[in-house]
Order: C-alpha cells, then structure tokens, then sequence
C-alpha cells in the first residue's frame, strides 16, 4: 500500500512539474514576443529594421492568437482535472 501511495504522489508531482514547465516556456515566449513587438513598435518612423526582423506583427492578430492560447490552456486545465477524476474513479 506504501509503494501505491508513493508512486500516486511521484506521478503527482511529475504531472505538476510538466504543467509548471510548460506554463513557464509560455509565458516566456509570450514575453519575449511582446518585447520584440515593444522593440520593433519604438524603432521610430524613420528606422530601418534588419532583414533578419520579422515584419511587426498585427495587433488584431496577437489579440486573437493570445485569446486562443487562453482558450487551449483552460481546455487542457479542464481535461487534466477530468483525466484526474477518472483516476480517483478507476482506484476507488
């Protein structure tokens, strides 16, 4: 019974930290997207940009694509929760 007990909490605690990651490597990439749009916005009217810069993306377009990430995350939120219930079902 120890050893079940142990290996719930191990695979707990992995499940936990590959959300944490995860949800991590998202916020740095938002964050690093938003300082490149901050950067390429405060450039000035007269700057010229690198050929290596991505063209300034649409801020319609980010708002979208920021609602749609929010939109997947809370659905992955509701499906770990559901995959959850199902295991304290399946053991019980």
């Amino acid at each position: 019974m120890e050893t079940e007990n142990s290996k719930k909490s191990e695979s707990s605690e992995k499940l936990k930290m590959a959300i944490a990651v995860a949800l991590l490597k998202s916020k740095l990439l938002l964050q690093k997207n938003n300082s490149s749009n901050n950067h390429n916005t405060n450039n000035g009217a007269g700057a010229v940009s690198s050929s290596a810069d991505p063209p300034p993306p649409n801020s319609r377009s980010d708002d979208h694509d920021s609602l749609k990430w929010k939109r997947k995350a809370k659905e992955r939120k509701r499906e770990i929760l559901r995959l959850q219930e199902d295991l304290k079902l399946a053991e019980g």
